[in-house]
């Protein structure tokens, strides 16, 4: 065997070796926006939870109240109006982080994915050809491969860091809705 070819074939090695890699790095980042996803829906069903609990108690509490105390009163109601606005903000960012993600329309891995992300795979081959999406496999050399997994690995941690500056903002105004909340089921309390 010559020095060409076992120096061929460590780089052949090398780039399979590359791209198994670059396949782990991909599943983490999946694993992120699937995570990131999880904490939007945990923001959804906190949300829901609180105006579960406090919009019935403004109905109670509007007929609860014969003579109300002007300032305390008004800073209730106040609190309600707030918390409500401040909820609904955290639910609609959360929202925007579970979505599909797209720019100007289109999944991004489109056009740089075809044999590798599934957003693109299943725009690019139909369900019903399976062969046409294996041969087209079969005729990716490595390199290719790699190209594709890399881009894959770029357009997903756009993903997830577009999805984690969502979700951390969601949480952050969830939390200053809970506040809100808190003053309100005090005020009403007395």
């Amino acid at each position: 065997m010559s020095n060409d070819a076992t120096t061929q074939e460590r780089k052949a090695v090398s780039t399979t070796l590359e791209v198994e890699n670059y396949i782990d790095i991909y599943q983490i980042i999946a694993g992120w926006i699937r995570f990131a996803d999880a904490k939007a829906a945990a923001v959804l069903t906190v949300s829901g939870a609180l105006a579960g609990l406090l919009i019935p108690s403004l109905n109670g509490y509007l007929k609860s109240v014969a003579d109300p105390k002007p300032v305390q009163f008004y800073v209730a109601i106040f609190c309600f109006f707030a918390w409500l606005l401040v909820m609904l903000y955290s639910s609609i960012l959360a929202f925007l982080c579970i979505i599909p993600f797209r720019r100007k329309g289109v999944h991004p891995a489109l056009s740089h994915c075809k044999h590798f992300h599934p957003a693109s795979i299943s725009v690019h081959y139909p369900l019903d050809d399976p062969e046409k999406f294996a041969n087209a496999c079969d005729q990716l050399t490595m390199q290719e491969l790699k190209f594709e997994v890399t881009s894959g690995i770029l357009v997903d941690s756009h993903i997830s860091s577009a999805k984690y500056q969502r979700v951390t903002k969601s949480i952050k105004v969830l939390g200053l809705s809970s506040v809100l909340a808190l003053v309100y089921l005090v005020l009403i309390q007395f």
